[in-house]
């Protein structure tokens, strides 16, 4: 919970955004429903806060491979370089599979595009989780790990955006409140590198 406190005291610190009667169902209702902002801020990411993953994964020995090449220790420049190409990588990746968002929102709707990027999120998690536990064990194969954590933060971000972009379900059903469901929309994923780190 410690997670939502400082996203949610800063978008509803007004209380005519929020009340404690049940959502009624018409469009226009000016309460927005708690588990879908809830759900909404869960959708951590990594591409956005990369400034302060890429000192996480070096230490944790990703691309550790390119300082043995060298003859360096480990945190080499070279090291630092990798991870930094490789999340820039990353980054345009997730870019590039947001096109695909629109038309799985409009297939599917906001309900499944959520479960789906929660799904991935913690997927993609648990993956990175077991690859940093590999490396220091496996140092033979420690580009091939060091590959798989990028292919794992590419899933853990593309389900923190679609996560985000299931937002738009919102639209219709608040017409008073579009500006700031579209803002959520872009901030939690922006804000998902930080809250990861909480």
């Amino acid at each position: 919970m410690f997670r939502l406190v400082l996203p949610v005291a800063m978008v509803f610190s007004q209380r005519t955004l929020w009340d404690e009667k049940a959502y009624s169902g018409v469009p226009g209702d000016e309460q927005i429903p708690e588990p879908i902002v809830d759900g909404a801020l869960h959708d951590e990411s990594i591409v956005p806060g990369q400034t302060v993953f890429i000192e996480l994964f070096v230490n944790a020995g990703v691309f550790e491979d390119v300082c043995f090449l060298h003859e360096e220790e480990l945190g080499c420049d070279g090291q630092y370089l990798q991870m930094t190409a490789m999340l820039n990588l990353a980054s345009i990746s997730t870019m590039v599979v947001q096109i695909l968002f629109g038309g799985a929102f409009d297939a599917w709707g906001g309900q499944i595009c959520a479960a789906l990027g929660s799904a991935a999120v913690a997927l993609g998690f648990l993956s990175i989780s077991v690859l940093v536990l590999l490396i220091p064990f496996w140092p033979a194969a420690n580009q091939s790990l060091s590959y798989a954590v990028i292919a794992s933060i590419i899933l853990t971000d593309c389900g923190a955006y679609l996560n985000s972009y299931a937002m738009v379900g919102l639209v219709w059903h608040y017409p008073k409140h579009q500006g700031l469901i579209m803002s959520l929309m872009n901030a939690t994923y922006q804000a998902g590198g930080a809250l990861a780190n909480v």
